[in-house]
């Protein structure tokens, strides 16, 4: 994944996710969504998938995220208790910046949960 962000990115932005499950050769929607400012999911321990990710790629601990380019490369999540119990195993994770009411970035990512360790 590569982007440039051309400006800091705290929490004047809020992000909306919805989660896809992969059924019958089909993505279909599920009942797991979040909708968040982006700080305050980054700064929350129960929650952050990301932090790890974000930390191992980007010399930074905090939010916001200062403007720059901005490479992850062969991405994959620690293992965390959160993905252990979590309802499927493949889908597609649809995502929605809004930095006020302006709808700002707009993507999805295919997702795999693997178990790593039995």
């Amino acid at each position: 994944m590569h982007f440039k962000l051309l400006a800091d990115f705290g929490n004047e932005f809020r992000v909306n996710t919805y989660i896809y499950e992969f059924l019958s050769n089909e993505y279909r929607p599920s009942i797991i969504e979040f909708h968040y400012k982006i700080c305050d999911a980054f700064d929350n321990p129960k929650f952050n998938v990301f932090k790890p990710i974000y930390q191992q790629y980007v010399n930074a601990s905090s939010c916001p995220f200062p403007k720059g380019e901005y490479n992850f490369m062969n991405i994959s999540v620690p293992n965390m208790p959160l993905l252990k119990t979590f309802p499927l195993r493949k889908g597609r994770m649809f995502t929605t910046v809004l930095h006020r009411e302006d709808r700002v970035v707009e993507g999805y990512i295919d997702i795999v949960i693997k178990q790593r360790f039995l």
